[in-house]
């Protein structure tokens, strides 16, 4: 208890130190392991968003299949929300899986290099590492994959603002077939306004009812008698989580282990919820990440 009671006011101190201001981000090559994704759904159950996939799943086999175009639809919201899990959740849906002749996911993050990019999809879709070959020979390679091919690419988690870049890789990829479509995860509404199409799906909070069953699933085990009092304390955690599945899911983790209604009271008046007034995607990421580092060193 003392030791996260310190490590709280440790990050409060941070907050104040580093004023937060956003500056030009250094660009990177690849990505961060702690930041790749893949296809595959690692939530045991999505919750609260089953009208968002079934709205995205339908317009790919509907409308965009009717497209002669490249149809790239974003996915815009803050860091958290489940951006990923909900663009998983489209990518293995029966009906998308079903309609498309391929389909690819790369981790994009912040290092959009065009070779990386063409280098990362034609892996994805090969399965296997590619040659460390020139631009254009990779270009062609990846032509000759989706050349009309009705084919689902997921672009997850980009950063790149450079309108530039992403014209580039578009005109790859607009060689595949009818109803061929991108889907793009972002936090940024400028690269979704860059690279869609169409009009941003802005992705929304989870509802408390939601989130509750979230928090659950990963507070208790699934025979587990639930106690009253803990159930009523957790219920005033998830409220103030406000509907971000990150830190929903995060406390529920945190507290997998802990029986003692201190500190579940600890977790409710902490004062990690005084700094969820940010507003600020990349200080939120950090906080996050800083605060939930110690989970597995049962530092409480």
């Amino acid at each position: 208890m003392k030791s996260i009671r310190e490590r709280l006011d440790q990050i409060a101190e941070e907050r104040s130190k580093f004023h937060l201001i956003e500056t030009a981000r250094e660009r990177r090559t690849g990505v961060p392991d702690w930041r790749q994704t893949t296809s595959t759904i690692t939530q045991p159950q999505v919750y609260g968003r089953d009208e968002d996939v079934e709205k995205i799943a339908n317009f790919l086999v509907g409308p965009a299949a009717d497209l002669d175009d490249l149809s790239v639809y974003p996915i815009v919201g803050l860091g958290g929300l489940g951006k990923t899990t909900l663009a998983q959740s489209i990518f293995n849906h029966d009906r998308v899986v079903e309609h498309f002749e391929l389909r690819s996911w790369v981790c994009v993050s912040e290092d959009f290099s065009l070779k990386r990019m063409t280098k990362s999809i034609i892996e994805s879709i090969s399965g296997h590492a590619c040659e460390d070959l020139e631009l254009d020979p990779l270009q062609r390679k990846l032509h000759d994959l989706l050349y009309r091919k009705k084919y689902l690419l997921v672009l997850d988690d980009v950063w790149d603002e450079e309108q530039e870049n992403w014209q580039k890789l578009k005109s790859i990829l607009a060689c595949g077939g009818k109803g061929a479509s991108v889907i793009v995860t972002t936090r940024l509404l400028k690269v979704a306004t860059i690279m869609g199409t169409m009009t941003p799906y802005e992705l929304s909070m989870l509802s408390d009812n939601d989130c509750w069953e979230l928090f659950k699933q990963r507070a208790f085990g699934a025979n587990e008698e639930e106690l009253t009092e803990l159930v009523v304390i957790g219920k005033e955690i998830v409220q103030k989580c406000g509907g971000v599945p990150l830190a929903t899911i995060a406390l529920g983790s945190l507290l997998r282990f802990k029986r003692d209604k201190k500190e579940w009271l600890y977790i409710k008046e902490s004062k990690l919820w005084s700094l969820q007034d940010i507003g600020n995607d990349v200080w939120n990421e950090l906080y996050w990440r800083s605060f939930f580092q110690d989970i597995g060193k049962d530092k409480f």
